[in-house]
């Protein structure tokens, strides 16, 4: 297996590069990693820390994030979502939100990552490149592996009029990695999206997206697509989510 590294100055200069590797190329945007291609195809990493794809943008009620921004930026920044910069925090800490990228936490993020749960409770769009197609966050998790080596994560957008629900969470100690936590999002045309994660998610699940809701059925749904299973954990699963449609209620 060979390894060539490009760091391009600009977006365009990293798409030609892309475009030339035919798959296997690594945008290195943080948390990516040469395990994701085959261990017999020669790779070409292409650093896009030059790229211009590192600023936050302010469109009316949208945020639109560059890719390669770094997390405690985000957390710092005063027009973010709260529970975006609160989740950011119980995250990482400190020397790890200074380092790793947004499109870090969406390409190597799992169900554990509160942060990843806000974005896809809010429903974020992606862009890709080349070709300017915009992707549902929902939709690019779960289709990770079509993309990767052959598009490059340029920024996020997401609204930040929707009201949003603090994460509710289990877990041993505040800061410790939820056993199971869940957060929802209301528009105002009443549609609600409300998203569980945990210790035993693969990737964040959203339960619902719509604008009729029981709460003893988001919970039982829920519940199903977990990998542990017990009493007492069907029980988590209904109380988080009475609080945090109780939250949307207020």
């Amino acid at each position: 297996m060979a390894l060539e590294y490009f760091r391009p100055q600009n977006l365009d200069e990293a798409i030609e590069v892309l475009i030339r590797s035919k798959g296997n190329a690594i945008p290195f945007i943080g948390g990516s990693g040469v395990a994701h291609l085959s261990p017999n195809a020669d790779k070409v990493m292409i650093d896009l820390q030059d790229c211009h794809i590192d600023n936050i943008r302010e469109e009316g009620e949208y945020l639109e994030i560059g890719t390669c921004i770094r997390l405690s930026q985000i957390a710092e920044y005063p027009k973010a979502p709260t529970a975006l910069k609160g989740a950011i925090l119980r995250d990482f800490p400190s020397n790890w939100r200074n380092q790793s990228s947004l499109g870090g936490l969406i390409c190597a993020g799992g169900g554990h990552h509160t942060s990843l749960a806000v974005l896809l409770a809010l429903d974020a769009t992606i862009n890709l490149e080349p070709g300017t197609i915009k992707v549902p966050i929902g939709e690019y998790l779960a289709q990770k592996s079509v993309y990767r080596g052959k598009k490059i994560l340029t920024h996020v957008k997401l609204l930040t009029s929707v009201r949003i629900s603090p994460v509710e969470a289990i877990s041993r100690t505040p800061m410790s990695v939820p056993e199971l936590f869940c957060v929802a999002t209301s528009w105002k045309t009443g549609r609600v999206r409300m998203v569980f994660g945990g210790r035993h998610f693969a990737l964040p699940y959203l339960a619902i997206d719509g604008h009729g809701y029981d709460a003893e059925e988001i919970a039982n749904n829920a519940y199903s697509q977990y990998n542990q299973k017990s009493n007492y954990l069907q029980n988590c699963f209904n109380i988080l989510t009475s609080r945090t449609l109780s939250h949307l209620a207020n």
